[in-house]
């Protein structure tokens, strides 16, 4: 993964803000948001706990996390453009008042090996939504494929998965 900081400040026209950036910029940009529900229970014999609603993929435990493996579909990142970068977002609510943090992973596969992963927590404070995002990924090549995984808390959902590819 690639990752930096770029600060857009005091520059000419067109290059004064991020939005001025990207609506001046020479590449396209793909949105895909991708459903809750194609994640899945790591173990088979945890998928009767877990329950798909309008909210998205609930965990409806009260007391156990559940590890579960979201998988990223190939056009979810690159549309069939070999250069694209791409980001992801990840957004989880609970249905509980309480504050717990939920770890998730993306991991890159070239082929079946594992080749690169990153680890972010989810804090989750309430009802309230929140997410976290993975920033400035490129596939390796075509065999790359990726997919996220969570030990989804109690009470919680993913409700959604969101990537941004750039080419």
């Amino acid at each position: 993964a690639v990752g930096g900081f770029k600060s857009i400040n005091n520059n000419g026209t067109g290059c004064n803000s991020i939005s001025e950036f990207l609506s001046n910029a020479s590449f396209n940009i793909d949105k895909q948001r991708l459903p809750a529900t194609s994640c899945k229970a790591t173990d088979p014999a945890n998928s009767i706990k877990l329950q798909s609603r309008e909210s998205g993929l609930t965990n409806t435990e009260t007391e156990t996390n559940i590890p579960v493996a979201c998988p990223l579909t190939r056009e979810a990142f690159t549309l069939s453009k070999t250069n694209a970068a791409f980001s992801i977002t990840m957004n989880a609510q609970k249905s509980t008042d309480d504050t717990i943090s939920m770890s998730c992973t993306l991991s890159e596969y070239v082929g079946e090996t594992l080749s690169d992963s990153e680890t972010v927590s989810i804090s989750l404070t309430g009802t309230t939504s929140a997410s976290a995002s993975w920033n400035n990924w490129r596939p390796t090549n075509n065999l790359t494929n990726y997919t996220i995984t969570c030990d989804l808390p109690p009470q919680t959902a993913i409700t959604s998965i969101e990537t941004r590819a750039i080419y």
